[in-house]
């Protein structure tokens, strides 16, 4: 049995504890069930740590979501969403309807090298094809999107690269004219992980920098500054058991918290986010379903 934090915890009652059908909560063997890197919003793929999803043989994940008001009963979204994994663990489709009940999906194709290739999106307007290309480190060189209907590029992103050692490298974005326009500095440690972004323009004050603070190979701080007229931070502090699995996570805004995060596990597998709005005091539910191969 894992015992939660009690700071920032949720208040949730009993109704929606049994609701859940949460009675233990357990902590499985093979560590975080999410990708590592960045918070874990599930908003991007690759989304969870394939490892953990292959020596589980889950084949499908499916999300659904209800909100619970403070004094109001809990209500049901049209929110869902299902990821479908293949036998080594990646995400080959996610799928996502929002409130509104609107579909959007992304089927992803990789490459024999196991790098994310093609990634095919489908929303109510637009059917768009995103080409990844690759240099002989795999580093990305260009990013091609086109109309997958018309196959008419649509938008060509390009990068070049100078490494100065195995802990630091500069990314250069080129415009169509191969003229850098962006580039990043980026920090990493000596396990290959980025610890810092530093992302500027040729032209304007506009810039960005990104921290990244590891503690026993988890991502524990992720911390992203944009200035451009004025400065504003978006932060986010992760808090794990001892087996590695992600309980909590706080985001703040310029040093004030705006939503805290719980997360829960049955069987080793995430079954529960809960996550409360400090403003509203709402929490939004999420609960996870699996299928396995």
């Amino acid at each position: 049995m894992e015992h939660y934090p009690t700071t920032n915890r949720i208040p949730v009652n009993k109704y929606v504890l049994l609701f859940l059908y949460i009675f233990v909560i357990q902590i499985g063997l093979f560590g975080q069930q999410f990708a590592n890197g960045f918070p874990a919003l599930l908003n991007q793929q690759p989304f969870f740590n394939d490892t953990l999803i292959q020596k589980k043989g889950i084949h499908q994940i499916t999300t659904s979501v209800m909100y619970k008001s403070p004094n109001e009963k809990i209500v049901f979204s049209a929110e869902t969403a299902v990821f479908i994994f293949n036998k080594i663990g990646k995400v080959e489709k996610w799928e996502h309807t929002n409130r509104s009940g609107v579909l959007s999906s992304s089927q992803y194709y990789f490459s024999n090298k196991g790098y994310l290739a093609t990634e095919h999106i489908i929303s109510s307007n637009s059917n768009i094809l995103k080409s990844y290309i690759y240099d002989e480190n795999g580093m990305i060189t260009a990013i091609q999107k086109a109309d997958a209907t018309t196959a008419k590029t649509i938008q060509e992103d390009k990068f070049s690269y100078d490494v100065f050692s195995k802990f630091q490298y500069k990314k250069y974005w080129l415009n169509n004219e191969n003229l850098t326009y962006k580039y990043t500095l980026v920090d990493v440690d000596k396990e290959g992980r980025k610890k810092e972004e530093r992302t500027r323009f040729i032209r304007g004050a506009s810039r960005e920098t990104t921290y990244y603070t590891y503690h026993n190979g988890w991502l524990v701080s992720y911390a992203h500054n944009i200035k451009e007229t004025t400065r504003r931070e978006v932060k986010y502090q992760l808090e794990y058991s001892k087996n590695g699995n992600l309980l909590t996570m706080n985001e703040s805004i310029d040093g004030a918290q705006v939503t805290h995060y719980e997360y829960l596990y049955e069987g080793g597998l995430l079954i529960a986010i809960l996550q409360k709005n400090i403003n509203s005091q709402r929490i939004k539910i999420t609960k996870f379903k699996y299928l396995f191969f």
